[in-house]
């Protein structure tokens, strides 16, 4: 396991090495200092299956043993990012310390999640919804600077419209910090009223091209919209199936969907 050779260097001890022939699971000692110059020792359960590596707390006592909301999976491991982004795979010493920068970075966000009561930074959708996600984020990112930030700020909703048209079937509204933007035709795969200003920051200037005319934006717009819309489908269908299973919450998640009772007020991050 690449990780191993390089586990003195990131603050992480070999605490128990296999004697037997048969293949263990190692495990370590990992120290992970806070902004606060804090140390924390996590007792962690290392795994390689394939080419990724995972993490897991060996008895689960700092952190809990499953909380979607904090990304830790149903098995105990880490969600240390979302695998379709091609960045979890460890095939050398360069990965490998990539693999161990995002563990570290990873407990300390634990850290402040639990002071804070949620996940402190940008993070990846649960389940299918991920995949959504990254296609919103990678058209939103072509559509200009500043769609991709309102995006990451929350700013964007796509709803369907109560209405069936009878030519455009059902039609999806995407708005923009309350405002509707613009409209997409389900039946037809496209934007309706292409001929509007461009949704990009140009649209604003006198003259600027239409929607259709403005590079690949028509087919962006729609892409955005879609996958805007799927990612929350799959956000919320994510949660249905979780609570008819036996999950329950850990409770130190404060918006965790599976939570009954009524919600803690956060820590003040100091």
């Amino acid at each position: 396991m690449r990780v191993l050779a390089l586990a003195e260097e990131f603050d992480a001890a070999l605490i128990d090495v296999p004697s037997s022939s048969i293949a263990s699971d190692p495990v370590l000692d990992v120290a992970v200092t806070s902004a606060d110059s804090r140390r924390t020792i996590y007792r962690l359960v290392l795994a390689a299956r394939g080419g990724e590596v995972t993490a897991r707390e060996h008895t689960p006592s700092k952190l809990p043993g499953f909380c979607p909301q904090l990304h830790i999976n149903g098995d105990g491991t880490f969600c240390l990012g979302w695998n379709g982004a091609g960045l979890l795979a460890v095939e050398d010493e360069a990965s490998a310390r990539l693999w161990w920068a995002r563990l570290h970075g990873y407990l300390r966000l634990q850290q402040r999640a639990r002071r804070l009561g949620h996940w402190p930074d940008r993070e990846w959708a649960h389940g299918n919804a991920a995949g959504y996600q990254n296609e919103a984020e990678v058209a939103a990112a072509q559509l200009g600077e500043d769609f991709i930030e309102d995006l990451y700020a929350d700013k964007f909703e796509a709803t369907w419209c109560g209405r069936i048209h009878p030519t455009h079937g059902r039609m999806l509204q995407v708005f923009r910090e309350g405002v509707p933007i613009y409209k997409v035709s389900e039946r037809h795969q496209r934007v309706l009223n292409s001929r509007q200003a461009c949704i990009c920051v140009k649209g604003d200037v006198k003259r600027h091209r239409r929607l259709r005319s403005c590079g690949e934006h028509l087919k962006l717009a729609f892409d955005f919209a879609l996958a805007l819309r799927n990612w929350v489908s799959a956000e919320d269908e994510f949660w249905r199936a979780l609570a008819k299973t036996s999950a329950t919450c850990c409770g130190r998640s404060a918006t965790c969907r599976l939570r009954a009772a009524p919600q803690l007020e956060p820590e003040t991050e100091r």
